[in-house]
């Protein structure tokens, strides 16, 4: 496992927050490297083949996106939620592996709260980083990460704000749908948006004493 620490996610609209945690992994079989799995906010981590990676001295690529810094194995746009990512060939190129350091060694290790301010607003929270024992969803993944989606007929020239995502229909399919969205937020430690999810219950758990959603679920979690 890979992770790579950026100060600030500076998105121009819908996501802004100090601290920025992103990460890769490199699947091994017998020690040799099979495929690597990429990770972003807001997607589901996918997988790579190593032999369809395009490796820099025997290294593979990773492409950083421009303000969200999501991790990606070509350039171009990406669909994330309800924006695009977008890397390019043009960018500055950083040869990491000459700056890894153990995260075990590290004088922070251990520390499992948040990498930033945290605004209590979605999409505006500092993320949390590696520590002991965190569970991370999708390290193994069989899901292909596929090519760069094609830019949008008319791409905007700032990318669009995150919208909260609409109330589902009081259905049983709406019902459903909601707890899925809620069980996928909980894989990724999407915090904001299982705090959305369950807004009614968290906001009186808040009342009888809890806390904040996000800070009171964060410390549960970890």
């Amino acid at each position: 496992m890979y992770w790579f620490f950026y100060p600030c996610n500076k998105l121009v609209a819908g996501n802004r927050h100090e601290g920025d945690w992103e990460r890769v992994a490199v699947q091994l079989r017998d020690g040799e490297p099979q495929a690597v799995t990429f990770a972003k906010h807001g997607g589901d981590p996918c997988r790579t083949k190593w032999s369809e990676l395009n490796p820099r001295d025997g290294h593979p690529a990773v492409y950083s996106a421009l303000g969200s810094h999501g991790s990606y194995s070509t350039e171009g746009f990406h669909r994330v939620s309800h924006t695009f990512d977008r890397t390019s060939d043009e960018g500055a190129e950083w040869r990491t592996w000459d700056n890894v350091r153990p995260v075990d060694r590290e004088p922070w290790w251990g520390y499992t709260g948040w990498w930033g301010a945290q605004q209590h607003v979605n999409g505006f929270n500092g993320p949390m980083g590696p520590y002991p024992n965190r569970q991370l969803p999708g390290i193994f993944t069989d899901e292909p990460c596929g090519d760069a989606d094609k830019p949008p007929a008319d791409p905007p020239a700032d990318p669009p704000a995150e919208q909260p995502a609409p109330n589902a229909p009081k259905t049983v399919e709406g019902a459903i749908q909601r707890y899925e969205e809620f069980l996928h937020a909980v894989g990724r430690e999407d915090i904001d948006t299982v705090c959305e999810v369950a807004g009614p219950a968290a906001k009186q758990a808040e009342d009888q004493g809890f806390g904040p959603c996000e800070s009171t679920f964060a410390s549960r979690s970890g």
